[in-house]
């Protein structure tokens, strides 16, 4: 058995490698999106094809985060969302489908410059034996952009004693807000031990293929710069009551490279249906930017935790180390599937 799955493992990690070179190859880069720390509880943001993809058959999530409070340039993030698995008659046993819905909002700034989303995405879930599985997904979004330019000062507002709010700035906007539509895909390999909590999964996703193009000015040639993500997690259960995660997620967007790494532990207080209790604590480093401590608990399908950003780079002498705190939540729930045969008592 074991040679088998090192075979089917072996023979996925090549289609998916091929797979992956090759949506590399597709995506030619070209703004910036935004991130969360607790990047695992995104996964709209991250990869399409986890749509889906989790033990348990709903999934609610939401994050919140402010960012830089200490700066006049904060920023507040908002986003939510729900997914689900379908299984639909026409799959083979063990393959499912996936798909979800994500909203995001999010504001910074004296000229309040806010971007909305609105996203579906679906995933097609293949099962390759009892352990291994590959997953492609695809992404949809509608977002929202404006700003009110009417708040922010400009240098030609200054007459060299003063800055007089009467004068002309100089600057000419043809419109202050505006909407584009943009696709993503994405693919997974997943591996889950069948004997223990351990798994492991790696993926890789690009968002804006289409190259969308959003501006204020009357400039076509302005293009949403497309994203790539390189996604790895691994979770190792120690022992019966403790699991070790550690997470990996490189982007890249135009000329910006984001790198975040996580170490966490899962302590197992209870593994009784109904009474699970699990504690979860680590730290997580954003490189050359900031390090965020993270903690949470989870009672039985609810887990729900709180990381904060503590700044290192030279960002720290304006944000005072002050990166800003982030809020999680996340909730599963199963459904009681049908029996295979279900014999109504005769009537009489």
């Amino acid at each position: 058995m074991k040679n088998q799955n090192i075979r089917y493992c072996f023979r996925s990690t090549k289609v998916l490698v091929f797979a992956l070179c090759s949506l590399f190859c597709a995506v030619s880069s070209f703004g910036q999106d935004v991130h969360f720390s607790n990047f695992n509880y995104a996964p709209a943001m991250v990869n399409p094809a986890q749509a889906g993809f989790f033990p348990g058959h709903y999934r609610w999530a939401g994050l919140y985060r402010s960012q830089w409070s200490s700066v006049p340039v904060d920023y507040q993030t908002l986003a939510g969302g729900f997914d689900m698995k379908l299984r639909p008659g026409f799959l083979a046993d063990g393959n499912l489908l996936g798909a979800g819905l994500f909203l995001f909002q999010d504001q910074a700034g004296d000229a309040s410059l806010s971007n909305g989303m609105v996203a579906f995405q679906t995933a097609f879930h293949k099962l390759l034996n009892d352990e291994l599985s590959l997953s492609a997904g695809v992404h949809a979004s509608l977002h929202h952009r404006k700003a009110d330019a009417s708040a922010v000062t400009w240098e030609s507002q200054y007459n060299g004693d003063q800055f007089d709010p009467s004068l002309f700035s100089g600057e000419s906007f043809s419109s202050q807000n505006g909407n584009y539509i943009s696709a993503g895909a994405g693919l997974q390999l997943s591996y889950q031990h069948a004997d223990t909590r351990s798994n492991y999964s790696i993926g890789l996703s690009s968002y804006h293929l289409n190259s969308p193009v959003f501006t204020f000015y009357d400039d076509t040639d302005v293009k949403i710069k497309q994203r790539i993500n390189l996604l790895l997690l691994l979770t190792r259960q120690v022992n019966q009551t403790l699991d070790a995660h550690f997470n990996f997620l490189f982007s890249t967007q135009g000329p910006y490279r984001e790198i975040l790494t996580e170490g966490l532990l899962r302590k197992h207080f209870s593994l009784s249906a109904g009474n699970a209790i699990e504690l979860i604590g680590g730290v997580g480093m954003r490189w050359q930017d900031a390090i965020y401590p993270n903690i949470g608990l989870k009672i039985n399908n609810t887990e729900a935790g709180f990381s904060y950003d503590i700044n290192f780079s030279e960002w720290k002498k304006a944000s005072l180390r002050k990166g800003g705190p982030e809020f999680f939540i996340r909730h599963v729930l199963w459904k009681v599937e049908p029996p295979a045969e279900f014999k109504p008592c005769p009537i009489f």
